[in-house]
């Protein structure tokens, strides 16, 4: 007899996933998973996005690593309600794991929750922790083929921000074709292209018109 054990922990996690879809949308919490490679910028993001954010929402984070809790660190220098979620080896967040992150930030009445996943373009993209939405981030120094060999989790995602742009003329990274990418993967999802001091408020803006105006209900985009 063959058993599918992945399928056994992909229906395990959609349960607990599901839980915490529940219980956001009970304490009316707006959650964003944040997904990419190691180094593509997700926790830099973070501190840009969320000083912008916190004028128009009460903010909190869960911070994803293997081990330390150095990107933790940076969220509470800014004064941002953080919980680190240590996976001690583990490739990716699960529901589970977030579940306990969420109660830790039960009593601060939170109304927009990011969740920085752990650095990896494969396993994080089969993993729902109850999020409303998924955000890719990609930076240009890491190569425009990404979004082809990595499609999983570039056609699941519901908005990517290219990071680190000002090294373009550093890299071999190609803007259009990483556009052209991406929108045959999925068409109609917003790309934003970052750079130091640029683009972030376009990000910032829909980001504050998803959460107060759209409350997907399925996994998969």
């Amino acid at each position: 007899m063959h058993v599918d054990l992945h399928q056994d922990v992909w229906a395990l996690n959609n349960s607990e996933g599901n839980h915490n879809r529940e219980w956001l949308d009970e304490h009316k919490i707006w959650a964003v998973n944040i997904m990419g490679s190691p180094g593509a910028g997700k926790t830099t993001l973070l501190e840009h996005l969320l000083p912008i954010l916190r004028k128009d929402f009460h903010v909190g984070v869960i911070e994803g690593d293997v081990a330390t809790s150095k990107d933790a660190l940076r969220i509470s220098a800014l004064g941002i309600p953080v919980i680190q979620l240590e996976t001690q080896g583990v490739c990716h967040l699960d529901g589970r794991m977030v579940r306990s992150g969420l109660r830790a930030l039960e009593p601060l009445h939170l109304d927009l929750l990011f969740i920085e996943n752990v650095g990896n373009l494969v396993c994080p993209a089969d993993f729902f922790l109850g999020e409303h939405a998924r955000l890719g981030v990609l930076s240009t120094v890491e190569g425009g083929d990404k979004i082809v060999k990595y499609p999983t989790l570039f056609r699941r995602i519901h908005a990517l921000a290219i990071t680190k742009t000002d090294l373009l003329p550093f890299t071999d990274f190609d803007m259009d074709q990483a556009s052209q990418d991406f929108a045959s993967l999925g068409a109609g999802r917003p790309l934003f292209s970052l750079a130091k001091n640029e683009g972030i408020s376009d990000l910032a803006q829909w980001i504050r018109h998803m959460a107060l105006n759209v409350s997907t209900t399925e996994q998969d985009v």
